[in-house]
C-alpha cells in the first residue's frame, strides 16, 4: 500500500514538472487578465539615446521597452528630421520588446538625426500608444541643442489646444504645397495645457504651422490651424514664446450659395455661407417678403415668401460685392402653401419685449380682435410696433408688473398670411418675476480711440452669450434685468467692423481677431447692482 502511495506521488511529480519546464520553454506575449490602460515603457537602447559620434555606414538601433510592442501606422507617424540621404528608406521594425531601427545607406556626417516615433509605438493587447516618443543621434561630435517653445490657444475662448502638431518644415526648398505634400521636418504635440517644445533643431530657417490632425502627419485643407509669422529662424536668442491661436478656417469663401430650393407653394430657401451685404431680389409683380434664419456651421438660410400661380416660373437675384446668382425656378405640381404658426418669445425681465414670430409672413393683422390680459384686468400695450418691411413679427413693449400673470387671447382669424390662411385661437401666457430676482451691472468703459471696433460681451461658463455692446469710444454700459449668474467680460478687436467675430484664412495670412477676456469673473446676485470699470487699452497691453 505505501508503494502504491509512492508510486502515485512520484507520477503527480513528473506531471508538474512537465508542465513547468512547457510554460517556461514556451515564451509568448502575455494574454488575459485585466485592461492594460498603461502605456510601454522605455528601458534603453543600444547605441544610447542621445549618443554622439554614430557611425555613418551599417548602424542598427535596438530601442527596448518593458513590455511588447508593435508600430501602428509606422509610415504616417515616423518623421526623421532631417531624411536620411538616399534612396532607401531605413526598415524601423518590432521585435518583441524591442524597436529595430536599420539604416539601408549611409548617413551625413556631422549631422543631429531626430527620429520622432509620434504615437505609433504601442503595447500589442490595448494598442496604448508611447506619446511621442524622440530617438536622438548625431554623427559628429555634438549634438543639435536649438529648440522652440510655445502654446496653443483656441482663437475664440482662448482655452489651451491639447495633442495639436506643431510643425517645422525646411525654408529652402518651402513652397505653397510642400504642407499638403511632405511631413513636417520637426514636430511635437502639444501637452494638455497647450504648451509645446521642439528640441534638437540645427540653426537654420523654417516655416512654422501647428494644426488639428489624427493619422496622417500631412496637412490637410480645411482642418484646425494656428499661424506664426514666417519664416522662423533658429538659433537666435529668442527661442520661446512663440505662442498662436487656433482656428477653423472657413469652409467656403464669403457670401458662397451652398443651397436653394424650393420649399412649398411660394417658399423658396437659401443657404449663404458667411453672408455679408447680400441683396436678394425676385422678379415679381406680386409683393415678396424675405425672413432669414441663424444657421450651423456659418451658413445662414434665407426664405422668400411670394404669392405665385403653380405654373408660372419664378427668379431670384442674389447680388453681393463679390458676385452675383440668377436663380430661376421652375414650380412643382401640387405643392401646397407654407403651414402657418404662431410662436411667441416671452420677455426675459421686466424691461424686456414680447415678441410674436409668424411661420409666413402676415397680410392683415385685426387688432381689435386681440385681447390683452394682465391677470383678470383688461389692459392695453403701451406699444406696438409691425414689421412693416418683411411681415414676420410684432413686438410689444409695456411696463411689466412683477409677479403677475399676462395672457394674449388672438381670436379666429386675428391675423391672415399673404396665402389666405388665418389663425386658429391663439392664446399666449407668461408670468413676470420679482424685480428682486434680477441683476444689474453698470460698466465704466474706458478706451483710446483707435478707429477699430470691440464687441463687448457678456458670457457665461458655457461661453453662452448673456448681453453684448459695440464699443468704439469711452461709455458706460448698463445692463439690466440679468439673472444671477457668474460671467465673465469678453472683448473681441473687430478689425472690419462688421459686429462679428472672423477667424483667420492661410492663403490670405489673414490672423483671427483677437479675443481679450477681463481677468475677474464677475458674479451677479439677485436684487444687487454691481460697478465695473473696464480699460480695454490696459487689458490688450497686459496680454500682448
Amino acid at each position: 500500500m505505501a508503494k502504491n502511495t509512492l508510486s502515485i506521488l512520484k507520477n503527480n511529480f513528473c506531471l508538474i514538472l512537465i508542465i513547468f519546464v512547457a510554460s517556461c520553454a514556451q515564451q509568448v506575449a502575455p494574454s488575459g487578465g485585466p485592461k492594460d490602460e498603461k502605456y510601454p515603457v522605455f528601458i534603453d537602447a543600444k547605441p544610447s539615446n542621445k549618443s554622439v559620434k554614430f557611425p555613418i555606414e551599417g548602424q542598427k538601433i535596438n530601442i527596448k521597452f518593458d513590455e511588447f510592442v508593435r508600430l501602428k501606422d509606422a509610415s504616417q507617424q515616423i518623421v526623421i528630421s532631417p531624411p536620411p540621404p538616399g534612396e532607401k528608406a531605413p526598415t524601423i521594425q518590432e521585435n518583441g520588446k524591442i524597436i529595430e531601427v536599420i539604416f539601408n545607406e549611409g548617413l551625413e556626417r556631422n549631422t543631429t538625426y531626430t527620429i520622432n516615433f509620434g504615437n505609433a509605438i504601442t503595447d500589442i493587447h490595448e494598442e496604448m500608444a508611447v506619446p511621442d516618443f524622440k530617438y536622438v543621434f548625431s554623427t559628429g561630435e555634438n549634438l543639435d541643442t536649438n529648440y522652440i517653445k510655445g502654446k496653443i490657444l483656441n482663437a475664440y475662448t482662448l482655452k489651451p489646444e491639447k495633442n495639436i502638431i506643431v510643425a517645422l518644415y525646411e525654408y529652402s526648398n518651402f513652397t505653397d504645397t510642400t504642407i499638403y505634400k511632405k511631413k513636417p521636418s520637426y514636430f511635437i504635440r502639444t501637452k494638455e495645457d497647450g504648451t509645446f517644445s521642439i528640441e534638437n533643431i540645427p540653426i537654420s530657417r523654417f516655416f512654422m504651422l501647428a494644426y488639428k490632425k489624427e493619422g496622417d502627419l500631412k496637412f490637410t485643407k480645411g482642418s484646425e490651424l494656428a499661424m506664426f509669422k514666417n519664416p522662423i529662424k533658429i538659433g537666435g536668442n529668442i527661442n520661446e514664446g512663440y505662442d498662436s491661436y487656433l482656428f477653423k478656417p472657413d469652409t467656403y469663401r464669403k457670401n458662397k450659395l451652398i443651397t436653394n430650393e424650393v420649399k412649398a407653394q411660394g417658399k423658396y430657401s437659401m443657404g449663404i455661407y458667411k453672408p455679408e451685404q447680400s441683396k436678394i431680389s425676385a422678379k415679381s409683380k406680386n409683393p415678396y417678403y424675405i425672413f432669414k434664419e441663424k444657421g450651423y456651421d456659418n451658413t445662414d438660410t434665407f426664405y422668400l415668401y411670394t404669392t405665385i400661380n403653380e405654373k408660372d416660373s419664378f427668379n431670384i437675384s442674389i447680388e453681393n460685392p463679390d458676385t452675383t446668382y440668377l436663380l430661376q425656378y421652375k414650380q412643382k405640381k401640387k405643392l401646397k402653401n407654407p403651414a402657418f404658426t404662431v410662436q411667441n418669445i416671452n420677455p426675459a425681465n421686466l424691461e424686456d419685449t414680447l415678441l410674436i414670430k409668424l411661420s409666413v409672413p402676415y397680410k392683415t393683422i385685426i387688432t381689435d380682435s386681440i385681447i390683452y390680459k394682465e391677470d383678470t384686468n383688461v389692459f392695453k400695450p403701451s406699444y406696438v410696433a409691425f414689421d412693416e418691411k418683411h411681415h414676420q413679427f410684432v413686438k410689444y413693449w409695456h411696463k411689466w408688473k412683477e409677479n403677475t400673470n399676462y395672457t394674449l387671447l388672438y381670436k379666429d382669424s386675428s391675423i391672415i398670411d399673404i396665402y389666405g390662411q388665418i389663425n386658429r385661437g391663439t392664446n399666449i401666457s407668461f408670468t413676470t418675476k420679482s424685480v428682486k430676482d434680477f441683476a444689474n451691472l453698470v460698466l465704466s468703459v474706458s478706451l483710446i480711440t483707435d478707429g477699430l471696433e470691440y464687441i463687448l460681451q457678456l458670457v457665461d461658463k458655457d461661453e453662452k452669450v448673456i448681453r453684448e455692446k459695440i464699443v468704439t469710444t469711452s461709455t458706460e454700459i448698463t445692463f439690466n434685468g440679468l439673472d444671477p449668474v457668474e460671467c465673465r467680460i469678453k472683448i473681441i478687436q473687430d478689425r472690419n467692423r462688421n459686429g462679428v467675430w472672423d477667424n483667420g484664412n492661410l492663403e490670405g495670412n489673414v490672423y483671427p481677431e483677437r479675443v481679450y477676456y477681463y481677468p475677474e469673473v464677475l458674479i451677479l446676485r439677485a436684487y444687487w447692482d454691481l460697478e465695473q470699470n473696464i480699460n480695454i487699452n490696459t487689458l490688450i497691453n497686459d496680454i500682448k
